[in-house]
């Protein structure tokens, strides 16, 4: 079964008479008035039911016309609210459409009024895949009965296990690009035009900022904007745009984001751990700096070694470092 097998039933299209075959037309009266003839006003037309609506909107489904097929549903439902059939109709139609969302939402409603229905069941498992959300398909699929077949299961199935290989790869350190690839295999399962899960758009980010190079880092931060620009207090994107300034060695502007992410949720442990981080690497880098400035390049050289302790996987700052603890050298020398 596809996403286009609806409930039909007999064709009525709004606007065709359901009535017998007029009377033939009788001699028009007139109205006594200088001998003029009027005809009397026609008979309001009978409002169609919510089964005629749906009729409608299939066959406007079937000729792939699916806003006008949720229009037609849309007015079967307001005939009949809690008619399941309806719902699940107007979800097909959605689906269609690439309107997932109000898709699920219409499936919801279908499974309320008449639960467990393989049809609903199967159709709101699709879209729960679509929108990726693959264990909430299999959960869907473990409720229909008969059971789901292996084939309906297997792009929830391998959409979960793809992000489960994503979230391994990030957890163990391996190879980023491993962690890429997976989340690539997964996107491809995800309906039309539906934006990745923001688990899936961090893990993405998290794999380029551990590859640590300049298009990688460039790549971290189009995730990281991506996610501010729908939520400019999102303290989960507030920390990956502060980590990217303080791998690029721009430690006090990370530390603003750090301090933001802290206020939108005060315990978000790894906002305070890189906070407190960034201060600890830019007190000592400047430190270092102050005491080359006075000519206490012995001084300066201990603080710059102390600095690249702080956090020696940290490039972008510690390659800066480098170079300054290598200066000092050459003076005290």
């Amino acid at each position: 079964m596809s996403s286009m097998d609806i409930d039909s039933g007999p064709s009525i299209t709004p606007g065709t008479p359901t009535s017998p075959s007029p009377a033939p037309e009788t001699p028009a009266k007139t109205n006594g008035v200088n001998g003029t003839h009027s005809l009397p006003p026609d008979p309001p037309r009978e409002e169609l039911d919510g089964e005629a609506y749906k009729q409608a909107g299939n066959k406007f489904f079937k000729q792939k016309e699916y806003g006008r097929a949720v229009e037609q549903y849309s007015k079967a439902i307001e005939k009949e609210p809690e008619n399941a059939t309806f719902l699940s109709n107007r979800a097909a139609a959605y689906m269609s459409a690439g309107k997932f969302n109000f898709a699920l939402d219409d499936c919801v409603q279908a499974d309320r009024y008449a639960p467990d229905n393989a049809k609903t069941l199967l159709r709101m498992a699709r879209i729960q895949v679509a929108l990726g959300r693959p264990e909430d398909a299999l959960e869907t699929y473990d409720r229909m009965n008969p059971p789901a077949s292996s084939r309906d299961k297997a792009p929830a199935s391998q959409m979960k296990q793809h992000i489960k290989t994503a979230e391994a790869s990030v957890a163990n350190g391996t190879a980023s690009s491993m962690t890429l690839f997976a989340i690539n295999q997964a996107e491809e399962l995800l309906g039309a035009g539906v934006e990745p899960p923001k688990k899936w758009k961090l893990l993405r980010g998290e794999a380029n900022l551990k590859m640590n190079t300049a298009n990688s880092l460039g790549e971290a931060q189009n995730v990281a904007m991506s996610l501010l620009r729908q939520n400019a207090q999102d303290p989960d994107a507030l920390v990956l745009r502060g980590r990217i300034l303080y791998a690029q060695g721009e430690n006090q502007k990370a530390a603003l984001h750090f301090q933001e992410a802290l206020r939108c949720d005060p315990d978000m442990k790894q906002a305070r751990i890189y906070l407190k981080r960034a201060r600890e690497l830019e007190k000592k880098k400047e430190a270092g700096n102050e005491a080359f400035k006075k000519g206490d390049y012995k001084i300066a050289r201990e603080l710059y070694s102390e600095a690249l302790a702080v956090d020696p996987s940290n490039k972008g700052t510690n390659a800066k470092l480098y170079q300054n603890r290598a200066v000092a050298n050459t003076k005290v020398c």
